[in-house]
């Protein structure tokens, strides 16, 4: 074949691949050039756009706490710093921060929280609540009375003397009133104030049946309201009498409603008797039941008013009920 036709049409075929490849290589975009003075792989100081232009720069953020510091055993036992790989209370501080400061823990001592004087044990919970406001050897406990007249323990539970390095109850005569205050105190308010309430009830009532009894038209009604009148101040006299005595300040009653019902079982007891001599003078065979009644609410009810009486330590639970009267509210307890 003619040399001149072969070139010919090798040329028409190569001349546009040759063409098209060219415009392909052309049309890829240049890759950004490194800044100088730096190599490749090194960090960069800016974050580079699609376009090839840096973007702005992200600032860094906080420095995040370290481990120890972010730690349960940091929040509980104050080993919130570290050193070496490992958490340690480094100082008062991690310890009062903590929740082994509430036990009295409150000092840094060769990397731990421990008691170190009577200033962490006036901080702990137990100082509030039991007393033990003191440092006695390596523990906290009450060193005083007042130790114990000052924490919880002596309000509710009425564990009012430090000994042997606790509060404890004392007998009556071993115990010693709380500074400041009166060495006795009346037995009962209540008792005293339900009697010096029955026995104005009791006058106002006995007169007016006195009266009735003088005028001839309500002498019936009289004679029933005199003897309620003179119940009343039976009644209401050893009431104010029982209740105004009085009795060792850290002491109380047995039971206050023993008191007063035994009082009232008394009282009418005694009218009741009254009543049966009013019949038998009348010559009623009816006189022996009010005197059979009378008599045995009166030996009754002193039995009761006694052992309600009786002079108890505070806080020993009693089997009676116990009568609180509050501002505003009257509580009734019954312990069994």
């Amino acid at each position: 074949m003619d040399l001149r036709l072969i070139g010919g049409i090798s040329g028409w075929v190569l001349c546009p691949a040759a063409l098209l490849l060219a415009g392909t290589v052309w049309a890829q975009p240049a890759a950004p050039a490194e800044p100088a003075g730096e190599s490749a792989g090194e960090p960069q100081p800016e974050a580079w756009g699609p376009s090839g232009t840096p973007s702005q720069s992200v600032p860094p953020g906080p420095t995040p706490p370290a481990p120890c510091e972010t730690s349960h055993q940091c929040r509980r036992a104050g080993l919130c710093t570290a050193h070496e790989g490992q958490c340690y209370a480094a100082s008062d501080d991690d310890c009062r921060r903590s929740e082994y400061c509430a036990q009295g823990l409150c000092t840094a001592d060769q990397g731990r929280c421990v008691i170190g004087s009577t200033a962490d044990c006036q901080r702990s919970r137990g100082c509030v609540e039991e007393g033990n406001c003191s440092l006695l050897g390596d523990r906290c406990a009450p060193a005083s009375d007042q130790d114990c007249r000052d924490a919880t323990a002596c309000r509710v539970f009425h564990s009012c003397a430090a000994r042997a390095g606790r509060c404890v109850l004392l007998p009556p005569g071993a115990m010693s009133p709380p500074t400041g205050d009166p060495a006795t105190k009346p037995r009962s308010e209540l008792t005293r104030n339900v009697g010096i309430g029955f026995t104005i009830a009791g006058t106002l009532l006995g007169a007016g049946g006195v009266a009735m009894l003088a005028s001839g038209d309500t002498a019936i009604l009289g004679a029933a309201v005199a003897p309620i009148g003179g119940a009343l101040i039976i009644t209401g006299i050893p009431l104010w009498a029982v209740g105004a005595s009085e009795i060792p300040q850290l002491t109380e009653p047995e039971s206050e409603a023993a008191i007063i019902g035994g009082t009232i079982l008394v009282g009418f007891g005694v009218a009741g008797t009254g009543v049966s001599g009013v019949l038998a003078i009348s010559g009623s065979k009816a006189a022996l039941v009010p005197l059979g009644l009378g008599l045995a609410a009166v030996g009754g009810g002193a039995a009761l008013a006694a052992y309600g009486a009786e002079e108890v330590v505070l806080g020993q639970t009693s089997t009676l009920p116990q009568v609180r009267l509050g501002p505003g509210a009257l509580d009734l307890r019954w312990s069994f």
